[in-house]
């Protein structure tokens, strides 16, 4: 097989899927971090809202360049975006690969409509713009980095869901696949009897795109802002709060999916993290979040040679662990860890790295390798795209790609994988990364773990499967007394309620996490503690 060379500088797509973690949504050359084809170590960028007197004209002339540049790939003139390059992104990717990630992208995106939105913010010193364009299929986020120089320094891609609709989603007669795969209605916890007369603390605010708090929001708990510091070099914006008077209260430290996420693991309007840390605050328990690595320092992402879960994850998770072990305002000794979706995947392997912890939370998490979750998500892609009414050019596209991803599968399945050079491209991300997925596998753990351990997922997840990785930790945990289980009907990825959908549009509704999960993340931490 033709050894295919990582493109460090654009994570360009040959087949989106979305991803198997917190609600990031890639493009990429091959395969999804998270679990379909697409990269998804994105440099995804903070959204800062800015008033036009407060952009400085120099940021306004890179957002009217980034229009620009967007509007070029639209129209097919790469070679006005290839001439636009610094030296590292000259020499990564030529105008004719561009064109062929874009071409590949265009396939599954449908037509294109208008650009709905330009934004520009300062990350690390550098101005990154963010072009959003509205497609037939989904929403395409461009984003554009500059150096000082105001040449392009980075180019990242995704699809987005589209806006939030007006109209109510059409639930009514929607498919459960979880129903038929869980065999059994017991299994399924009812949100029914939680929500009769039982208040959800994450309801919705008075306009769910409203990202602040509100006095009638944060009653019950006090936030206040810290530091985590895996590298000295990286130090992460972070979040405490508190149940109001509750002395030293057990504390719960949020670990994200995969791709960069700030904090609250934003996508849209729906902020998973923020309604966990403040529903379980008003449960009396103390939550900690911080902003992913990759989140704040987006440049790192292109250092082939740091793409790997210990600088992604396990060095700021241990660095969140120590902050709590040194925080006056909690009990020191009732610390756990709750990861979501590839968060979750590495609860194992946290807990064997923290057996001082007193319980882990697998939420949408799995114990199968990454690219196994990757290869499902593209199956379940490809069986909905019909083939013969694509145009011939794009059939054959499609089928060299479906082809690629059955090679890089081979690969990642077999022995093969460590014998790859670190920067060799498999499902669109380097060899190395991939290595560390294995090494870092939960099924390489698990029977280390002795601490509880709570499974939480909700059998609308598309992302992660409930037939098959939920079952996986019911059998593999099936002897352990101290293991829990709950499936939620009718809950999706992020744990809220579904839209009856299996694609990113899913995600369209704002929404927040479901109050039973909430009850049930702090029964599970007040027994284990």
């Amino acid at each position: 097989m033709r050894k295919r060379r990582y493109r460090s500088a654009v994570l360009a797509c040959l087949l989106a899927v979305s991803c198997a973690c917190s609600g990031q949504f890639a493009l990429a050359a091959g395969a999804d971090e998270s679990g379909g084809t697409g990269a998804q170590v994105l440099a995804d960028a903070k959204s800062l809202e800015k008033t036009n007197e407060q952009k400085s004209a120099d940021a306004k002339d890179l957002e009217e360049d980034a229009r620009q540049t967007a509007d070029d790939m639209l129209a097919g003139n790469f070679g006005s975006v290839t001439e636009k390059f610094d030296e590292t992104m000259a020499a990564a990717l030529s105008e004719e690969a561009l064109k062929a990630s874009w071409d590949s992208v265009a396939v599954l995106l449908g037509k294109p409509k208008e650009t709905v939105s330009v934004e520009s913010m300062e990350v690390s010193g550098s101005c990154v713009c963010i072009v959003t364009q509205e497609f037939e299929n989904f929403n395409l986020q461009i984003q554009i980095s500059y150096d000082e120089e105001e040449k392009i320094s980075g180019l990242y891609m995704r699809p987005v869901a589209a806006a939030q609709k007006t109209q109510e989603p059409e639930t009514a007669g929607a498919e459960n696949p979880a129903e038929k795969a869980s065999g059994s209605e017991s299994q399924i916890d009812s949100k029914e009897s939680a929500a009769a007369g039982a208040e959800n603390p994450a309801a919705p605010k008075d306009s769910a795109a409203e990202a602040e708090i509100n006095e009638e929001d944060s009653a019950g708990y006090e936030e206040f802002e810290m530091t985590v510091t895996g590298d000295p070099s990286c130090p992460l914006g972070a979040t405490l709060t508190l149940p109001e008077d509750a002395e030293k209260p057990p504390v719960v430290i949020l670990v994200q999916g995969s791709g960069s996420s700030n904090r609250d693991e934003q996508i849209g309007n729906n902020r998973p993290f923020a309604d966990i840390a403040h529903g379980l605050a008003q449960r009396g328990i103390a939550v900690l979040r911080y902003d992913k690595r990759f989140f704040t320092y987006p440049e790192l992402a292109m250092e082939i040679s740091g793409l790997n879960l210990r600088r992604e994850y396990l060095d700021d998770v241990s660095a969140a662990v120590a902050l709590m072990q040194e925080e006056e305002r909690v009990d020191k000794s009732r610390i756990f860890v709750l990861g979501h979706s590839l968060g979750g995947s590495l609860v194992p392997a946290i807990a064997a790295e923290h057996p001082e912890l007193s319980g882990i939370i697998a939420m949408a998490g799995s114990l199968r390798p990454l690219w196994e979750l990757s290869y499902d998500q593209n199956q379940e892609l490809l069986s909905t795209i019909d083939r013969d009414s694509l145009p011939e050019s794009e059939q054959e596209l499609l089928e060299t790609q479906t082809a690629q991803l059955e090679a890089d599968m081979e690969i990642l399945r077999s022995d093969a994988l460590e014998e790859q050079p670190a920067d060799a491209s498999l499902l669109g991300l380097p060899a190395c990364y991939w290595q560390s997925i294995r090494e870092y596998c939960g099924m390489n753990f698990i029977d280390e773990v002795e601490m509880p351990i709570l499974v939480l997922q909700g059998d609308a997840d598309f992302q992660v499967f409930p037939d098959k990785d939920y079952t996986l930790w019911q059998e593999t945990l099936a002897d352990r007394e101290n293991a829990q289980f709950h499936l939620y009907k009718g809950l999706n990825h992020l744990m809220m309620e579904t839209q009856g959908k299996r694609d990113v549009t899913e995600y369209d509704t704002a929404g927040h996490v479901d109050a039973q999960v909430l009850d049930d993340i702090a029964s599970f931490v007040n027994a284990a503690a």
